[in-house]
């Protein structure tokens, strides 16, 4: 069994591959299935490319800030824009898991506003209530009608979207 690191293992992914406008492809083979100028690795059913290199696998994003930078990334790599495939370095960045997931169309669990807004029953004069997040401080008012509350509720996602992204910068 191979005990090097995972960045030991990952030294020399520079003399194998280059970065061409957002694609990393291979300089030189490393086996028989790698063709010199090929785009590296595979997409995977997530939308993101993958590969395989002195036995560790690591997404192509991964691979890229390792070379711009010098050093594996501590935390998420976040696309900017947003596309999977773009690997360009100027469309990458570091932020925290939060972070990276305010940072998507899909709807990330939790942020779905009407995932956020609970009916309290028809005894109450206002039966809505907004809460999104969890433990205290995530309490956002009582309403009337549930469109008020869903309105609450979008706004508040979207302030949290904007403040997680700009600590991530």
């Amino acid at each position: 069994m191979d005990k090097r690191t995972k960045e030991e293992r990952l030294a020399k992914v520079g003399e194998h591959m280059e970065v061409i406008n957002g694609t990393l492809v291979w300089l030189k083979p490393t086996s028989s299935r790698v063709v010199k100028g090929r785009p590296v690795g595979w997409v995977t059913g997530n939308g993101y490319r993958k590969a395989s290199f002195n036995k560790v696998e690591v997404p192509v994003h991964h691979l890229v800030w390792l070379m711009m930078t010098g050093t594996l990334p501590e935390d998420d790599i976040d696309h900017i824009n947003k596309d999977r495939l773009d690997n360009r370095i100027e469309n990458l960045r570091e932020v925290s898991r939060t972070g990276n997931l305010y940072n998507t169309d899909d709807t990330p669990r939790g942020s779905n506003p009407e995932r956020n807004v609970y009916y309290r029953g028809s005894q109450h004069s206002k039966p809505w209530i907004v809460r999104v997040g969890r433990g205290s401080g995530n309490y956002y008012g009582i309403f009337t009608s549930k469109e008020e509350a869903t309105l609450t509720a979008v706004s508040v996602l979207q302030s949290k979207r904007k403040k997680h992204l700009n600590d991530s910068i």
